[in-house]
């Protein structure tokens, strides 16, 4: 087939095609324009264009507002300040969410039998991470909705920080916030279609470091990882062995002045990963 219409298996293409403004596949494109010409030569008239569909992996996340949430004033809790209390998804109204819970449709590979905790996955829990509750301790769990990792993510104490001369805390991501072998995080594992990373097909969960979006981004194979596979497992990061995660250039973080709540400064940081199967078929 390839062949016959003189194309090759692989795409040059950008990263913003990629992800955003697409792009079109030159096999797709030809027998497209074939099929165009031979009924508008059937019929006489010019009935159809010759326009081939674009792919496109997240081109709903492009150009497009945050979600809409209902929250907390605290007036009756202080602790609640900022909680979301609804949450409505403004760009994709077939998923909606349930007063506190995420769509289901998300997160669907849970099974009670091997993980009890698994509808946790849909809970959906604290801030959109703009502002919090105040009087914040070092000790604290300061739950974030990340609509970006589709989940609630709990930051944690990891330094005091002076910003502009203002001292706070700082939260990270934990460390174990993707590993898949914590019982707190097997609602968040899909069954493998094919076997990546040592990882057979079939197996439960990726290797620890990779989130599965695919769910929750229309099927697309997105894996979300921190960038340059930080805290990911060495089965995963040796696997771009150029790559030098560190703290601070990779590490997710929130410094807030503790008495208010107040946020000093934010780093939201991740890596975009496609996974990509092998087509033992095709030669």
């Amino acid at each position: 087939m390839m062949d016959l219409f003189d194309v090759s298996p692989f795409v040059n293409v950008t990263v913003d095609q990629l992800i955003f403004s697409g792009y079109q596949a030159p096999m797709i494109n030809k027998v497209v324009n074939k099929l165009v010409w031979f009924v508008n030569n059937l019929i006489g008239i010019k009935l159809l264009n010759e326009t081939a569909p674009q792919y496109v992996l997240l081109n709903s996340e492009n150009a497009t507002t945050d979600q809409l949430y209902h929250v907390w004033t605290g007036k009756s809790d202080r602790q609640k300040t900022g909680f979301i209390l609804r949450w409505d998804n403004m760009t994709n109204a077939s998923l909606p969410s349930e007063g506190n819970s995420l769509p289901e449709s998300w997160w669907p590979g849970f099974n009670a039998t091997w993980c009890e905790k698994g509808k946790s996955a849909l809970k959906l829990d604290g801030t959109n991470g703009d502002y919090f509750q105040n009087f914040i301790k070092k000790t604290d769990r300061l739950p974030v909705f990340i609509y970006d990792l589709c989940r609630t993510s709990y930051l944690t104490y990891d330094r005091d920080v002076t910003v502009e001369g203002i001292p706070g805390y700082r939260f990270v991501l934990p460390a174990d916030e993707f590993n898949t072998t914590n019982p707190d995080n097997c609602g968040f594992c899909n069954p493998l279609k094919y076997g990546a990373y040592e990882t057979p097909k079939d197996a439960r969960c990726m290797p620890t470091g990779l989130l599965d979006l695919s769910n929750c981004q229309n099927g697309a194979p997105i894996m979300l990882s921190k960038p340059h596979f930080y805290q990911a497992e060495p089965v995963v990061s040796r696997f771009v062995p150029r790559f030098k995660p560190n703290y601070d250039a990779d590490e997710t973080m929130l410094d807030l002045e503790p008495y208010t709540g107040t946020v000093l400064a934010a780093q939201k940081r991740s890596q975009i990963n496609v996974l990509v199967n092998q087509l033992v078929h095709i030669k």
